[in-house]
């Protein structure tokens, strides 16, 4: 979605949709509502990854059986997961301090943890994952596992604290440039 959306976008999966146009005649259905958000209000956002990161059908192996299958702890985490995506558009609306983004994305990696367990994340993940907190930042992953957003509450001081970890541990970092959002 976001490939296709650019800019900051809030998905909100929790309905299906009709699309605006069904120009190809082809039944299709949504999932989702993307509501575009103000990228200015973010904090400064850095990448985080691996050379070689984990195989994400790995990562998901059980999940989505898991899911049908009633677990609660994954039931309940992507219910809690949904909650912290509104909290986190709330506080890119109210401009909120950037250590309140590192509690919502630290809150999003637990639940993650939690969900998917140590041995499916793998071990390089985990080992990323824990250099970013041990330098005091927040962090999530970007989506199935070899890279992660992160975050630095105390500014570009800890930026070369994450840094010098990162090069210290094989991982690489660069600043993240949002491509902004245009209607075609």
């Amino acid at each position: 979605v976001i490939q296709v959306e650019g800019g900051v976008v809030h998905m909100d999966f929790s309905q299906k949709r009709e699309p605006p146009s069904k120009s190809s005649g082809a039944p299709l259905v949504v999932h989702g509502t993307y509501t575009h958000l103000n990228s200015s209000k973010l904090p400064k956002l850095y990448l985080v990854w691996a050379e070689n990161p984990s195989d994400s059908g790995k990562t998901h192996s059980t999940v989505k059986q898991r899911w049908n299958e009633g677990d609660e702890t994954v039931r309940n985490g992507m219910l809690s997961c949904a909650t912290l995506c509104d909290a986190y558009v709330e506080a890119l609306e109210r401009g909120a301090p950037t250590a309140r983004f590192a509690e919502i994305m630290n809150e999003n990696w637990n639940l993650r943890r939690l969900m998917f367990g140590d041995s499916a994340l793998g071990e390089l993940n985990l080992k990323m994952m824990q250099m970013i907190r041990e330098c005091g930042c927040g962090g999530k992953f970007t989506g199935s596992g070899g890279a992660a957003i992160a975050v630095c509450p105390n500014g570009e001081e800890q930026f070369e604290i994450l840094r010098r970890a990162c090069e210290a541990s094989g991982f690489n970092i660069e600043v993240v440039r949002i491509a902004e959002h245009s209607e075609c």
